[in-house]
């Protein structure tokens, strides 16, 4: 079994012949030695390859032994391939831990320099003309100065020490949202495809790492396929997965929402794949990737207590899938809906019966009505879509995750059209809209049991993207009860009540200030604001920017000489650094000041702070260092307009 191979197969034959070539000469030479007599004992580690290409870990150890007074030899081979995941693992830990010591110390310092350089260039330009050479120099080294602050906030995603703002949102609105830019980045000689979950995940995440994290994926799988001849194909997907006490990932058992990027590019051998992750490893050329990329895609995710899976083959590409928890109570209520709803469909039989002939005159008339060369009376199974009665199809079904109907039942009420799968963001990188049956226009009425659980779809399909108003849905209704009635005639149903329809709650934008400087100067006029940093260059900067808002503004170095301050006269507003000398630090000061003066709004400014991490209280909104004049308006009015 560990060799893959049967002992019929294994008599006679060398094992070494099934060493993998990157390890064989390191067991040859160790083999020589033992019997040139260097060495009595031959104990050696490293990989067999099986018959289907995978390869396994193992330890060999040669030891001579007399047998009935001749000599001979004892081999003992064992399988060590989960105890070497197990010391990768942990060596990819203590590398993560080194660098988020080393992080840690240089990202405030370094922030406070890069906020230094950004704001006085900040100011420079805006006293230059248009249109000047001087004008664009100073935009040239803005450019390189946020650069570098992207990656410092790399290496502390790495490092996992990223402050994040962490929100509930729904990863299928976040990644249709992302898909535009995705395009734009990639560019249009790569065809992005993408395919949504049915109904909303819902994730505790840090919104703009998301941003982050889907950005540099796409521009790794471009990088990947510069040199595939033929189409080049980037597919997004979104799945509801349950992970088992036992599972790959090494995640506790519950829900996760899974977010996958793949690729048809160049993919990685076996020994690329397995360093992939680490920090400022690369296989760029020099000044193309600073080998930050999946280190900071992986440490994204373990902070919101997630991981990242890797798989990927030369010449057939690669898939990159994050894994980041559910809101656990609304996964476990939708999971005991599921589980009621597939109770009653199992409950009429359909699945392990014939379609009546009533129920396919019933689908044959559907198509003929809609003028379409499909229709389908299709079921939702656990895994699976299950085409119960069809026309125009062969096939009798397909995987649950690439099933319109999945979509449909979420709301019965409603009939469920897409006139052009092919844009349709929940859809477009699908297998049944790329390939065979090749859908374009897919028109749907749901069909429930007699409690009102959501069964499957009546439903007709189009090669052709049509108009949502091309069939006559009316009819189709028709049609869909007539066929609830049939499927009721056929089972043993007999439920009192409809389920309750589950609201979906809506997270509303923000709102838009047309002039957010104008607004804030006119709101800023005689409020008192207290600016604390041990960095003079940005304390300085801050004021002036506060100043030519109209605040009037005093100074602190360190959270001691602020909390002076603070009691000797009234402020409005204190802004204040996270990591300064002192027996107060920013994040202590502004919750004493918050405790002590209510009425006073507080803001914080941080590049790094080991005490934010994980912090769900703060006493007021975080400003990333290193910050510009228009994230210091947007802040200000924002602590305006809460103002009481």
């Amino acid at each position: 079994l560990m060799y893959g191979r049967s002992a019929d197969q294994m008599i006679g034959n060398d094992p070494v012949q099934y060493v993998h070539p990157l390890d064989l000469p390191n067991f040859l030479a160790a083999q020589a030695r033992r019997r040139a007599g260097i060495i009595e004992r031959l104990r050696a580690g490293g990989r067999i390859v099986r018959p289907d290409g995978t390869t396994v870990w193992v330890e060999t150890s040669i030891v001579p032994v007399d047998w009935d007074g001749r000599p001979a030899v004892l081999a003992m081979i064992s399988d060590v391939t989960e105890r070497r995941k197990a010391e990768e693992q942990l060596l990819q830990s203590q590398k993560l831990e080194a660098i988020g010591q080393m992080t840690g110390g240089l990202a405030h310092d370094f922030n406070n320099l890069l906020g230094v350089i950004v704001g006085n260039l900040d100011l420079i330009e805006d006293q230059l003309p248009d249109d000047t050479q001087m004008r664009t120099r100073v935009r040239t080294a803005l450019d390189a100065a946020m650069r570098g602050a992207e990656t410092t906030r790399s290496l502390l995603a790495v490092a996992r020490r990223q402050p994040m703002t962490v929100a509930m949102h729904d990863l299928n609105t976040l990644v249709d949202s992302l898909l535009p830019l995705l395009r734009t980045s990639v560019g249009s000689a790569i065809t992005v495809g993408s395919q949504l979950a049915a109904g909303s995940l819902m994730v505790r995440l840090d919104a703009g790492g998301l941003s982050n994290v889907v950005l540099n994926l796409g521009i790794n799988a471009r990088d990947a396929m510069k040199d595939v001849e033929g189409e080049r194909r980037l597919r997004i997907s979104t799945r509801q997965v349950e992970l088992a006490q036992e599972n790959p990932t090494r995640l506790p058992p519950g829900f996760y929402a899974a977010l996958e990027v793949s690729d048809n590019g160049a993919g990685m051998s076996e020994e690329v794949l397995a360093r992939a992750m680490e920090p400022f490893f690369t296989t760029k050329e020099e000044g193309q990737g600073t080998g930050l990329g999946l280190a900071m895609v992986h440490g994204y995710a373990e902070q919101l207590g997630g991981t990242v899976m890797l798989s990927s083959r030369p010449g057939q590409g690669t898939t990159v899938t994050l894994y980041l928890p559910l809101d656990a109570e609304l996964a476990a209520v939708a999971a005991r809906r599921e589980t009621q709803r597939l109770e009653a469909l199992r409950g009429t039989g359909m699945l392990n019966s014939r379609p009546t002939p009533a129920v396919q005159d019933l689908v044959e008339k559907a198509a003929e009505l809609c003028h379409t060369p499909i229709a389908l009376v299709s079921l939702i199974d656990k895994e699976r879509q299950v085409f119960f009665a069809r026309t125009g199809l062969s096939s009798t079904g397909t995987p649950r995750e690439d099933a319109f109907c999945a979509h449909a039942i979420l709301d019965p009420a409603r009939p469920f059209v897409v006139p052009d799968a092919l844009v349709d963001p929940r859809f477009s990188g699908n297998p049944l809209v790329l390939g065979e049956p090749r859908v374009r226009f897919y028109a749907a009425i749901t069909l429930c049991a007699s409690d009102g659980q959501a069964l499957g779809t009546l439903c007709v399909i189009d090669h052709q993207p049509r108009a949502a108003g091309s069939v006559p849905i009316e009819q189709l209704e028709n049609l869909a009860r007539e066929a609830e009635a049939l499927i009721a005639a056929d089972s043993a149903i007999a439920r009192a009540a409809k389920a309750s329809t589950a609201s979906v709650a809506t997270v509303l934008p923000a709102p838009v200030v047309a002039d957010p400087v104008a607004a804030t100067a006119a709101s800023g006029a005689s409020r008192r604001v207290l600016v604390v940093d041990d960095e003079d260059g940005l304390r300085d900067l801050a004021s002036t920017w506060l100043q030519g808002m109209g605040y009037q503004v005093s100074t602190a170095s360190s959270g001691d000489e602020a909390m002076a301050l603070l009691e000797q006269s009234s402020f409005e507003i204190l802004f204040t650094d996270v990591v300064m000398p002192g027996s107060l630090d920013g994040l202590a000061l502004a919750r004493e000041a918050k405790q002590r003066w209510p009425s006073m709004k507080v803001a914080i400014a941080s590049g790094y702070a080991q005490s934010l991490l994980g912090a769900t209280d703060l006493p007021g909104p975080l400003l990333s260092k290193p910050y510009r004049k228009p994230d210091l308006v947007r802040l200000m009015t924002a602590l305006d307009a809460a103002r009481v």
